[in-house]
């Protein structure tokens, strides 16, 4: 069970272990600070927000260009609205289940945001090294007893002999702050996901990666992308927040009790 699958749909990789027994764990779980969050996650995720939305046509643009420029139709489709939670969008999605709506506008923009990001010399050197993208990654966690699913966007090799192989993995994140993109990985807890994907994608790969490198993309004007590159404490700072998370996330989930900050023996010291 432990494999890559390359160019497996975001929908599809979303349907990932729904049909298993055991508790099959992304990293977006580990970024809720309690299995009482993260239950709260799993059931309130539909998938179909505008930011999953042009997330994926932006990743699609950026990692598989001929797919989006010349077989766009094949995976999304244009809403009937300017709105993509409008009755008559949730309608046309209804109707379309494996495409996802987009709006021109969202279309013209994904295009000036990759056009950006291979503007940036480092960025189009990193991509043009990477020969695996959009990969989907399975692990079983037999320690814990949950599945690991990942989701890489590029790197250079999965553990094939003789193959070449890249030290790192790189993930595309737009955001609205581009000189600011470290408040993003805090707020957003990017550096667990980090820690967690370079974990599990040594379990299927076998061979470890030390680094993780984001390419940030502002999603508004002017467009222009940077490169940045978590430092080795940090990653390990992240490593031993998601391993707790994780273990007591299967915890929860073995034994149904979805706990948050029940079980705290002490005050919150506050200092202002």
């Amino acid at each position: 069970m432990t494999s890559y699958q390359p160019h497996l749909s975001f929908r599809r990789y979303r349907e990932i272990g729904k049909d298993l027994p055991i508790l099959t764990v992304n990293a977006s779980l580990l970024k809720q600070p309690t299995p009482l969050h993260a239950k709260h996650a799993m059931e309130d995720d539909d998938g179909a927000s505008e930011a999953l939305s042009v997330g994926d046509a932006l990743h699609k643009a950026v990692l598989e260009p001929d797919a989006f420029d010349n077989h766009f139709d094949d995976f999304y489709m244009f809403s009937p609205t300017k709105g993509l939670d409008t009755k008559a969008a949730i309608e046309a999605r209804m109707m379309n289940p494996d495409k996802i709506l987009l709006t021109p506008e969202h279309v013209d923009k994904i295009k000036f945001m990759r056009d950006a990001i291979y503007r940036h010399q480092l960025a189009a050197h990193l991509l043009g090294k990477c020969d695996q993208r959009e990969l989907s990654g399975v692990a079983p966690d037999k320690d814990l007893g949950v599945v690991r699913k990942i989701r890489i966007d590029a790197c250079q090799g999965v553990g094939t002999a003789g193959e070449e192989w890249s030290p790192y993995l790189v993930d595309i994140k737009t955001t609205r702050n581009i000189i600011d993109f470290h408040r993003d990985i805090r707020n957003f807890h990017y550096d667990i996901q980090a820690a967690f994907y370079l974990d599990t994608d040594a379990m299927i790969t076998g061979k470890p990666r030390q680094s993780f490198i984001f390419i940030a993309i502002s999603n508004v004007k002017p467009y222009c992308a940077r490169v940045y590159g978590l430092v080795p404490e940090q990653i390990e700072k992240a490593r031993d927040i998601y391993k707790r998370r994780l273990a007591a996330l299967a915890t929860a989930y073995l034994e149904k009790q979805w706990s948050a900050w029940d079980f705290e023996t002490e005050p919150v010291a506050i200092a202002l």
